[in-house]
C-alpha cells in the first residue's frame, strides 16, 4: 500500500493542520497510508501521528534561537530521531507544509 508521510508544525488546527489533515484524509479514503509528524499542538486525525521532539527539546530550541540566533537548526536530536522513523516507514510521498 502506498504512504504518505505530511510534516507540519501543528496537526488538526490552524490553517496549515487543517490542510494537512485533509490531505491525510484524501489519501486514506484512497487506500493509502498517511502519517503525519507534528512539533505541537496534538489534536485528534485520522492518520497515525508522529510526535517530533518532546516538550524540553522543543524549550531547548527556543532558548538555542534567543541566545545563539540558532532557529531552524537547534533540534538535531529530534530531526535524527524523525530521520530514522522515516527510514523505517519507507514513504512514498513526503509532504513538507
Amino acid at each position: 500500500m502506498p504512504t504518505l508521510i505530511q510534516i507540519n508544525s501543528v496537526v488538526s488546527y490552524g490553517s496549515t493542520g487543517s490542510i494537512v489533515e485533509g490531505i491525510g484524509q484524501l489519501a486514506i479514503t484512497n487506500g493509502w497510508n498517511s502519517y503525519i509528524a507534528y512539533g505541537r499542538t496534538e489534536r485528534p486525525s485520522k492518520s497515525e501521528l508522529i510526535k517530533i521532539g518532546s516538550d524540553y527539546d522543543i524549550k531547548l530550541h527556543g532558548l538555542q534561537t534567543r541566545l545563539f540566533d540558532k532557529h531552524g537548526f537547534g533540534s538535531y536530536r529530534a530531526t535524527l530521531k524523525l530521520i530514522e522513523r522515516l527510514e523505517e516507514i519507507k514513504p512514498n510521498i513526503i509532504h513538507f507544509t
